[in-house]
């Protein structure tokens, strides 16, 4: 299985990274423009995405990626505490 993270902190996807390259294969990158080009030219099944990266809203990405690539499983990444403030803006990700 072939994952992508999307993080806008390059040390968090590395940590991340590393700790779900023993069971799949692991992209990582910092911004929604990256992410989509690696999602044009590679297969992905699942995209992992937190809410800030550097070029706009990882939630934002998620709902683009469902709209162009349904199949893909997508995460949306985010502390608890957090995920309450979004409550209105999560959509199907409740």
């Amino acid at each position: 299985m072939r994952v992508l993270v999307v993080d806008q902190d390059s040390a968090s996807n590395e940590a991340i990274a590393r700790s779900l390259r023993e069971l799949f294969i692991v992209d990582a990158v910092t911004n929604k423009g990256d992410c989509l080009d690696l999602l044009r030219s590679n297969a992905f099944e699942v995209i992992v995405a937190t809410e800030r990266l550097e070029d706009g809203s990882g939630l934002e990405l998620l709902g683009q990626v469902g709209k162009k690539w349904p199949s893909m499983l997508r995460v949306f990444a985010a502390d608890r505490e957090r995920l309450k403030l979004l409550r209105g803006r999560l959509g199907p990700f409740q």
